[in-house]
């Protein structure tokens, strides 16, 4: 069981490193080319930045405690000979990244109509703290909402142990 244990951290420490540096790599090249191409970032603009960042890395550590439950479950079996905790593995990585796209876009729809009228990628080129705080503010109460939820339907790919009965 130790060893079972042993083997999974470090495959989830390995992924949870290589995950984030590629969401990070991929979230400020995206941004990049979106909102500032040619300058550097205005505050406005770092921030909510910092913001979609923050978001995804809160998002992946919603890996951790189904992963160990998976784990405390099929102990007693060999999770690594029938492929069933990479393939747990697999559900969670791909469900993460659902989730942080249901997050920005629930933002992006959520920013609309707080600030309507008004062009967002205009106002955080100007320096508008006002709509990026907010922006930021509204992702990050999504992905810990989502985090809980998310963290709920991992639950669910777990197997029940069978619980012996007295008759």
């Amino acid at each position: 069981m130790k060893s079972s244990f042993l083997m999974a951290g470090g495959i989830m420490l390995v992924l949870a490193v290589v995950w984030t540096y590629l969401f990070v790599l991929v979230v400020t090249v995206a941004f990049r080319k979106k909102h500032f191409p040619r300058e550097s970032p205005n505050p406005a603009q770092a921030l909510v930045l910092a913001g979609k960042t923050l978001s995804g890395i809160i998002l992946i550590t919603a890996l951790f405690a189904p992963v160990r439950d998976f784990l405390l479950v099929v102990s007693s079996l060999n999770p690594w000979r029938s492929g069933a905790f990479l393939s747990f593995l697999l559900i969670c990585c791909c469900l993460t990244g659902v989730a942080w796209v249901i997050a920005a876009v629930l933002e992006g729809l959520l920013s609309r109509q707080v600030f309507r009228g008004q062009s967002l990628r205009v106002e955080l080129q100007h320096g508008n703290l006002a709509v990026a705080v907010t922006r930021v503010v509204l992702l990050l109460g999504l992905a810990w909402v989502l985090w809980f939820g998310l963290g709920m339907v991992l639950q669910s790919f777990i197997p029940t142990p069978m619980i012996p009965t007295i008759r």
